[in-house]
C-alpha cells in the first residue's frame, strides 16, 4: 500500500509538481566490512518492501580495502541493482546504513574524502535515475542483517545476489 512521503526528505531526480506525492518505497539496508584498515573486504545489503518483506539480499567480496571505501561500495551495489531492477521506475528507494561517514558523503558529495570521489561521481549519476531517495543513519543493532551479509562477503569466492520476489 503506498505511504505518503514528504519530498523534501527525498532528494528527487525529477520536478514534482506538488509537495507531496504517493510514492511506494522500498527500503536497502547495506553493510560494508574489512578485516583490517586495507585487509580483505566484503558487501552486503538487503532490500524489503514497505511489509518488510524480503525482495532481495547480495554478499560480495569487495577485496583489500578500508571499511569506509567498503561501506561506501556496498551503497553503490545497492542503487546499482534497484535501478537495474524491475522496481526502479515506480518505487522510491530508502537506503539505510551504520556508517554516519558514508551517509553524510552521499547527503553531501563535496565533503567526500578525495581518494573515494570516482565512486562518489558513479553514485551522483545513480541518484539521478531513480524517481527519489533517501539515505539515513541507523544502529549498527539494526543493521544486523546487511552486517553478517557484508561479513559473509570479506572470504566469498563467487558474487551473491538473490532476488526473492
Amino acid at each position: 500500500m503506498p505511504t505518503l512521503v514528504d519530498t523534501s526528505a527525498l532528494k528527487p531526480s525529477r520536478k514534482f509538481e506538488s509537495h507531496l506525492m504517493w510514492m511506494v518505497r522500498l527500503k536497502f539496508n547495506v553493510d560494508g566490512s574489512s578485516l583490517s584498515q586495507h585487509g580483505p573486504a566484503g558487501i552486503g545489503g538487503i532490500l524489503r518492501d514497505s511489509d518488510a518483506n524480503i525482495i532481495l539480499c547480495f554478499s560480495k567480496a569487495a577485496g583489500n580495502i578500508d571499511s569506509n571505501l567498503a561501506e561506501l561500495m556496498a551503497v553503490k551495489e545497492a542503487f546499482q541493482l534497484f535501478i537495474s531492477s524491475q522496481w526502479a521506475l515506480s518505487h522510491a528507494l530508502a537506503v539505510e546504513s551504520d556508517s554516519s561517514n558514508v551517509v553524510m558523503w552521499v547527503n553531501n558529495p563535496d565533503k567526500t574524502p578525495w581518494r573515494m570521489r570516482n565512486l562518489m561521481a558513479i553514485i551522483e549519476n545513480m541518484k539521478l535515475q531513480v524517481i527519489g531517495w533517501s539515505i539515513s543513519h541507523i544502529l549498527r543493532e539494526a543493521n544486523e542483517v546487511a552486517d553478517k551479509l557484508a561479513k559473509s562477503g570479506v572470504k566469498r569466492q563467487n558474487d551473491l545476489v538473490v532476488y526473492l520476489d
